[in-house]
């Protein structure tokens, strides 16, 4: 274990069953603490000069990734991972594992466009788990299979029987986690924890969608995306919970494939009780292991939440809610109609002299532009201003329920209306602000200015955040579209849509 300036001295480390001595030298005093804890698998490896990953630095990643998980998998040759990078990641004892696509298709004429027959698969399996094919992984992961289907959980079964005992495990990605109590799913889960004398894993997608209305509602849905999905599994596989993975997905940011569709709810609340919920339910005990998935797609919050809930109930063993410390509930109301689908209800309006602000509806904004998956027409309704030369337009509401000296953090969305209803790229940034009146603005020594950045630049959108510490039980949110209340820092005319406003409590630990 290497000590290294600013980060917790420790390590997380794959053992054999058995027994293992530890050698302490030159301690002065202290405490030695052992955990097992199950296999905290990530996808993907932090590679910070990868496309998406723009707010990891090497100190985000040594802070807040590297101590909540040991595997990782990347889907790239490691030629591309500098040799110190790399170097410092086989040192920290963290472990790789390469891709392994599906079946592939072959297409011509001559191919007939068909997919690899079970022979064809089984050679490349045999030789990608090998030894020499192998070399520099602990393993690979297969992406992935579709549950539903009728065929493709049967194929992989036959070929990981096919390919016999191999040097390196597999993992088996699903895509769905439905099982059918049938054969043809008995033989397919088996097959997959069952591979390289039982170290191969299996891993449930189990994407949670942020849109479940209040706080009933997102229980009896974690019981259907959770529960009944690992029952449904052991009714047919027994004990497959040591060799399976519960994997969450964390599609939070908006602008990009997100799950956050409704804007009223608090992402670290849902976070917080899935992970518990693995922690403390009879369902998952002896569960193998925790994934997080497209960690590079969740806010910068999001992702040290997680890693906070990670340690709080997988690492130290604890069970009382996190979020519940916190004070994070499922809706924390701070806003009204931050979506405008009341149109202005609850906004003051004051355009400017030339200058037009109106609700609008866009079909399609929301699923396509923003990217809102599972969100039906949420997004769809915004709040337009077309830009004047001689004054900001302005809209304000007064957000309420704050709790003075707590930090909460203000994101939103904004687009030129034109790009917007043709659903074209705009990659720019547009000129807008947002102020909160009777707060202390504090954007600026936060962690989102620090990882993230404070505009969020997408193809076709901005998304910006401001963070602020309440001074008193409400506060005044004032959004412009002049950059400042000096400049206006755009063409005069430009017709800019906003919505998508959310208001949580800001997590800065």
């Amino acid at each position: 274990v290497r000590s290294r300036p600013g980060e917790r001295f420790e390590t997380l480390r794959r053992v054999a069953k058995g027994d293992h001595a530890l050698r302490v030298e030159g301690a002065t005093g202290g405490e030695l603490i052992v955990n097992a804890v199950p296999e905290l698998y990530c996808d993907s490896y932090p590679a910070k000069y990868l496309k998406g990953y723009a707010f990891v630095t090497d100190e985000f990643r040594a802070k807040y990734v590297y101590p909540a998980f040991a595997t990782y998998n990347y889907g790239y040759g490691l030629t591309t991972v500098p040799k110190a990078e790399w170097d410092d990641f086989a040192d920290r004892g963290k472990e790789l594992y390469g891709m392994m696509m599906f079946p592939q298709r072959f297409w011509g004429k001559n191919w007939k466009n068909r997919y690899e027959t079970v022979g064809e698969m089984t050679a490349r399996m045999r030789k990608s788990l090998s030894k020499e094919g192998c070399a520099e992984y602990a393993g690979r992961s297969f992406d992935e299979v579709y549950i539903p289907s009728v065929t493709e959980p049967t194929l992989i079964a036959k070929t990981l029987r096919a390919a016999g005992e191999t040097d390196k495990p597999l993992y088996v990605w699903s895509s769905g986690y439905t099982f059918r109590d049938a054969p043809d799913h008995a033989e397919f889960l088996s097959a997959c924890v069952n591979n390289c004398e039982g170290r191969g894993r299996y891993l449930f997608e189990c994407y949670p969608y942020y849109n479940a209305e209040g706080e009933t509602g997102l229980e009896r849905y974690l019981d259907g995306l959770l529960d009944d999905s690992i029952r449904r599994a052991q009714r047919i596989v027994p004990c497959v919970n040591r060799n399976a993975f519960v994997v969450m997905g964390l599609y939070t940011r908006q602008g990009r494939y997100n799950y956050d569709a409704l804007c009223v709810n608090d992402t670290k609340r849902l976070i917080d009780r899935y992970i518990q919920r693995l922690a403390v339910r009879g369902d998952f005990a002896g569960l193998g292991g925790f994934g997080l998935y497209a960690w590079a797609a969740g806010e910068e919050e999001d992702v040290r939440w997680v890693s906070k809930a990670v340690r709080h109930y997988l690492l130290e063993g604890r069970t009382e809610s996190l979020s519940d410390k916190y004070g994070y509930v499922w809706c924390p109301g701070h806003v009204r109609n931050g979506d405008f689908r009341e149109k202005l209800s609850g906004w003051t309006s004051e355009p400017a002299a030339g200058g037009e602000i109106r609700p609008e509806n866009v079909p399609g904004y929301g699923n396509k532009v923003q990217r809102r998956d599972q969100g039906g027409k949420n997004g769809d309704d915004v709040c337009v201003m077309r830009r004047s030369a001689k004054g900001p337009n302005r809209i304000s509401t007064t957000l309420t329920g704050l709790k003075p000296g707590s930090l909460y953090s203000v994101r939103y969305v904004v687009a030129p209306l034109k790009a917007a209803k043709e659903n074209k790229a705009d990659e720019r940034r547009y000129a807008f602000s947002a102020a909160v009146e009777g707060a202390d603005d504090v954007t600026a020594s936060m962690p989102v200015a620090r990882y993230g950045g404070p505009v969020d630049i997408r193809p076709k959108t901005n998304q910006r955040t401001l963070v602020f510490r309440a001074k008193g039980a409400t506060a005044r949110l004032v959004l412009s579209d002049w950059e400042s209340a000096a400049a206006p820092g755009g063409e005069p005319g430009e017709e800019l849509v906003v919505n998508a406003v959310r208001v949580r409590p800001y997590f800065a630990e």
